[in-house]
C-alpha cells in the first residue's frame, strides 16, 4: 500500500503449520512513487458461502527506498479491539492487532473510503466480500471460487467424501501439496475423518456398593499426558526402569511365552476335568479362546499424590490366557472375603464415615484416641506367591469353605497358582515374567492381597 491506496495484493488460504511465501510487486515502470509504503494483512473467516473479516495488521516497509525489501511476519490472531475515537459513518472503528495505537474503519457492505462514507457497487459472486475500491474492487472469494469477481469455480472437493459428518475444505493449490482438507467433527480424525477418537468409559461394578449402599458422590479422575520427548516422560521412563530393578519381581524372557502358557492352561484344565475336580461347563467357562488371546502388557501410572511421584505398575490382562480363570476365582472368593472380613474392613470413604458415626455412638472415642494409617509399598508386586497361597488355603479352611460351588480347596489353590505363575507380559518390546506377587490389573490379585493382609493383621 502507498499511503491508503492498494497497489498490489495477494490472496492465500492459510493452512496450519505451513509457512506462506509470496511476492508483492511495486508499480512499474520505475521509479516508484515516494510516500509511506506499508504491508497490510487482513484475516478472513472463509466458508463455502460467506466471507467475514476478522482482524487486520499493518506493517511499515523498512528502507522503502530500496528496490526490494524482505518482510518476515509471525501473526497471532485474536479478537481486535474496538475504539470510538475515529468517526466511521457506515462502519465501526477498529485497531490493528500489532499497532493498537493505529485505528481504521471497518466498512459495512457497499461502503468504502477512509470514513466509510463513499458508496460502492461491488459484484463479488456467491458470498465473496469486497474490501477496497482503490483503484478497482478487490473481491475475497468464498471457498471453491476465484477470479476478480469470484465467478470461476475451482472446487477440489467435488469428488471428496469426508466421513462421519466431516466437511471438505479446498486449499490453496499454489501453497500446498494437498488440494483439500477434511474438517472433522469432534470425536473423529484422519485424512477423511474415518477414525474415531479414543474415549474413556468409566463404569462401577455392583461389587463396589455392597448392601446397596450408594457410592460416593465425588469421583476424582486423573489424566496424564506426556509428550514423547518431554523431560517429564523421560523422568518416568527412568523411574519405571528403577521400579523393575529394585523390586526384583520380574525376570526377562528370551522368547514369547504365549504359546507355552496356553498349553499349560489347557493341560491343567484337561487334567482337572479328567479327575472330576471341575465340571464340563466349568471347564468351558475357564478355557481361553485361542483366536482372542494375546500376551498381557505392562504400563505405569504415576502417583502424583505421593512424594517423588512413584509409579504403579499395571499389567493389562484383559485378553491374557489366564484372564477367565482370574475372573472366575475373583467372583467366587471376593464375596467370601467381604462376608467374613466385613467387620474389620473399610470399603471406601462413605463406609469410613458410617463406621466413624457408629464408633461415636458406641462411645469408642475419647481424648486419647489416635488414628494410625500406613501404606504398604508395592503390595501387589511383593506378595510371596507360595506363602500367599498357603494363607488362602488357611482362610478357606478357617471359615469352613471346603467346597466352593462344588470345587475343592485343592483345585482352587491349583488354579490360583496357575494365575500367579503364568503372569507373563511384554514391555518395551521385551518379554517378562512376574516371579514375585501378582499382576496389578488381574481381578484375582486384589482378592488375594486382601486375604494376605487379613492374615497379617
Amino acid at each position: 500500500m502507498l499511503d491508503d491506496t492498494v497497489v498490489h495484493h495477494e490472496q492465500i488460504v492459510h493452512e496450519s503449520l505451513m509457512k506462506q511465501t509470496f511476492y508483492l510487486n511495486y508499480p512499474r515502470p520505475p521509479p516508484k512513487q515516494r510516500g509511506n509504503w506499508s504491508v497490510r494483512v487482513d484475516a478472513f473467516s472463509v466458508t463455502m458461502f460467506n466471507v467475514d473479516l476478522k482482524a487486520s495488521w499493518l506493517f511499515n516497509v523498512p528502507f522503502s527506498f530500496l528496490p526490494v525489501s524482505r518482510v518476515v511476519l509471525h501473526l497471532t490472531l485474536k479478537d481486535p479491539e474496538t475504539c470510538n475515537t475515529r468517526i466511521c459513518v457506515h462502519g465501526s472503528c477498529r485497531k490493528y492487532l500489532n499497532s493498537p495505537y493505529l485505528e481504521y474503519c471497518q466498512c459495512e457492505e457497499n461502503w468504502s473510503g477512509e470514513r466509510c462514507n463513499v458508496t460502492t457497487r461491488c459484484s463479488c459472486a456467491q458470498g465473496g466480500k469486497c474490501i477496497d475500491q482503490h483503484p478497482t474492487p478487490i473481491c475475497v472469494c468464498s471457498l471453491g471460487r476465484m477470479g476478480s469477481e469470484c465467478h470461476v469455480l475451482l472446487d477440489s472437493c467435488v469428488d471428496v467424501n469426508c466421513q462421519n459428518g466431516g466437511t471438505c475444505l479446498p486449499l490453496d493449490e499454489r501453497q500446498s501439496t494437498k488440494f483439500f482438507i477434511c474438517s472433522c467433527r469432534s470425536g473423529y480424525y484422519g485424512s477423511r475423518c474415518e477414525h474415531a477418537s479414543a474415549r474413556v468409559e468409566i463404569r462401577f461394578s455392583d461389587s463396589l456398593s455392597p448392601n446397596n449402599r450408594p457410592l460416593s458422590t465425588a469421583v476424582f479422575v486423573h489424566f496424564l499426558e506426556l509428550k514423547f520427548d518431554s523431560p517429564a516422560r523421560m523422568k518416568l521412563v527412568l523411574s519405571a526402569v528403577h521400579t523393575r530393578k529394585t523390586t526384583g519381581a520380574y525376570e526377562e524372557l528370551s522368547t514369547n511365552p504365549l504359546n507355552d502358557i496356553y498349553r499349560r492352561v489347557i493341560n491343567l484344565l484337561n487334567q482337572l476335568r479328567s479327575q472330576n475336580q471341575i465340571r464340563e461347563w466349568q471347564k468351558q467357562k475357564l478355557i481361553p479362546v485361542q483366536n482372542k488371546i494375546e500376551l498381557a502388557y505392562m504400563y505405569f501410572l504415576a502417583k502424583p499424590h505421593k512424594k517423588g511421584t512413584p509409579l504403579r505398575p499395571i499389567i493389562n490382562t484383559i485378553h491374557a490366557v489366564t484372564a477367565r480363570i482370574s475372573k472366575f476365582l475373583d467372583q467366587k472368593l471376593r464375596p467370601l472375603f467381604n462376608r467374613y472380613a466385613r467387620s474389620t474392613t473399610i470399603v471406601d470413604g462413605v463406609d469410613l464415615l458410617h463406621q466413624l458415626d457408629q464408633y461415636i455412638q458406641k462411645g469408642y472415642f475419647n481424648s486419647s484416641t489416635l488414628f494410625i494409617t500406613f501404606d504398604i509399598t508395592n503390595l501387589y508386586t511383593m506378595l510371596p506367591q507360595e506363602e500367599s497361597l498357603k494363607i488362602l488355603d488357611e482362610f478357606l479352611r478357617q471359615h469352613n469353605c471346603h467346597r466352593i460351588h462344588g470345587i475343592s480347596i485343592e483345585t482352587i489353590i491349583e488354579l490360583a497358582r496357575l494365575v500367579l505363575q503364568a503372569n507373563a507380559f511384554v514391555y518395551g518390546k521385551k518379554f517378562y515374567r512376574q516371579i514375585i506377587g501378582g499382576a496389578m490389573g488381574s481381578p484375582f490379585t486384589l482378592t488375594l492381597a486382601n486375604i494376605f493382609m487379613w492374615k497379617w493383621e
